[in-house]
């Protein structure tokens, strides 16, 4: 049930005549005399068991520095992979041998070109799929009216997909 430390130092313990309490002072439940531990002591002959051998740590130098080697190593790897950034594995090679399958004769525009001609400019555009459109002299003859200028300045395709009359 105990170790056999706790065994053995069990044996060793001897009763402190001193500090010693009458049994009639004593509370109940504490023992009437009290004892203290004796240091032990190990000879040269006397070997310690094997359990414990094995739960010591060497005191070795060579074994330190590789404990600290490898902490830090484990610091290092730790480091560098959170400041790694993330890698996108689904990202398309581009090949120099693709070729833009769009229109090179259409001008191409920024969308921050685009987004100066909202509802509120005199040359409103829109965006549909991947083309650009000048809505201008639409504007009259929309069957929903001004409710195009909602998408003016950028991707009409929101309200192709709401209203089933594009289709």
């Amino acid at each position: 049930m105990f170790s056999r430390s706790t065994r053995r130092l069990a044996s060793q313990l001897r009763p402190l005549r001193s500090l010693s309490i009458p049994a009639s002072q004593a509370p109940v439940r504490v023992q009437s005399r009290t004892f203290i531990a004796t240091r032990l002591t190990r000879s040269a002959s006397t070997k310690p068991p094997a359990s414990d051998k094995s739960a010591t740590i060497s005191r070795d130098p060579s074994t330190s520095f590789a404990i600290l080697l490898a902490g830090a190593a484990s610091f290092y790897l730790a480091y560098s992979f959170a400041q790694q950034s993330p890698t996108r594995c689904d990202a398309i090679a581009h090949d120099e041998n693709d070729h833009d399958p769009r229109d090179p004769s259409l001008p191409r525009y920024r969308i921050n070109e685009v987004r100066k001609h909202d509802a509120h400019s005199g040359h409103p555009w829109v965006i549909h799929r991947d083309k650009v459109y000048d809505i201008t002299e639409w504007i009259g003859a929309h069957p929903g009216g001004d409710v195009i200028l909602r998408a003016a300045g950028g991707s009409i395709d929101p309200y192709w997909d709401i209203f089933s009359i594009h289709k």
